[in-house]
Formats: structure tokens, sequence, C-alpha cells
């Protein structure tokens, strides 16, 4: 094993370092800091806090509590057929082997 580690890091490098080299711009900037503080100015202005928000987590989780609810209902009403369907098929396959 310890004498295929060079080829194995020689594979590695082919496959991997090639974009190590392409130059990076971001909104005309080029060097590390200006992206940075691009990405900074960015996130600054799309990140909201919605943890402080206690109108729009309340109304995140009715809404997901309804979904969850419909979904069980929706889910109990397919299986309530499906019982029915099987009970029907079994009463129709007895009749016809009497």
């Amino acid at each position: 094993m310890n004498k295929k580690m060079p080829e194995f890091w020689k594979t590695w490098n082919s496959k991997f370092r090639k974009n190590l080299s392409k130059q990076v711009i971001v909104n005309s900037h080029t060097d590390d800091p200006g992206i940075a503080n691009e990405f900074a100015s960015h996130y600054s202005q799309v990140h909201y806090q919605s943890a402080d928000d206690a109108f729009g987590r309340e109304a995140f989780l009715s809404d997901r509590n309804e979904r969850i609810l419909s979904r069980a209902t929706s889910d109990s009403a397919v299986l309530s057929s499906l019982s029915f369907e099987l009970k029907l098929n079994t009463a129709l396959i007895s009749a016809s082997t009497n």
C-alpha cells in the first residue's frame, strides 16, 4: 500500500488540482479581501433573523401543523379505502370459490 501512495497522490492531484489556478471573479473583485467583502455585503442584505419574528414563526408552525394533519387525514382515508377494497375482494374470492 505504501508503495502506491505517490501514485495515488499523482492521480488525485491530476483530477482535483485543476481548479486551483483558475481566477475567481466576484463582482469585478479578484482578491480575497474584495471577494470576502462582497459576500459579507450580499449576505448582510439578504439575511433575516427569523427567530426574532414571533408572528412569522407562529404562522410557519401553524401552516406546518395543518399540512401534517391534512396528510394524516389523507393517509387515513386512503388506508380506509384500501381496507374496504381488500374486504370486498376477499368476499368476492370467497363467494366465487363456494
